[in-house]
């Protein structure tokens, strides 16, 4: 996906929706072979032009809702980069730079806000997912 995109907001959140349901049948075989589902390197996907989409406010809600998905369906959900310099062919870090104050890293914001209280963030629907399936501030 392209970050500089008019309409990049409504395709990220059409790929958090394609996640969400990528992960629902991943569960499925998971908990039908007795396993857990675990995820490492997770997180947005714009590998074009993307430092001023994870640069937009709307990046903290974009977070928030791909959070409360995917721990719907994640016992442990590991974020791919903490720390990485957005650019054109990709933005990957939850921050920029370290000691990037937290109000402009989105990113961050809400991996923090997620890792103090998971409950807190519930999807777009407003149906928080189940309580067996939320991740521990330690997953992340």
């Amino acid at each position: 996906m392209q970050g500089d995109a008019p309409d990049a907001v409504a395709r990220m959140r059409q790929a958090i929706r394609r996640s969400a349901d990528d992960s629902a049948m991943h569960k499925k075989l998971a908990d039908a072979a007795g396993l857990a589902l675990i995820a490492c390197e997770g997180g947005q996907h714009c590998t074009r032009r993307g430092a001023g989409l994870n640069r937009n406010p709307a990046m903290y809600d974009l977070y928030a809702e791909y959070l409360a998905e995917m721990a719907r369906y994640f016992s442990i959900f590991s974020h791919y980069c903490h720390v990485g310099q957005a650019g054109d062919g990709g933005s990957w870090g939850a921050m920029e730079f370290t000691g990037q104050p937290i109000e402009q890293a989105h990113k961050y914001r809400t991996l923090v806000e997620f890792a103090r209280n998971p409950a807190a963030l519930k999807p777009p629907t407003g149906e928080a997912p189940p309580a067996n399936t939320r991740q521990s501030p330690r997953s992340l």
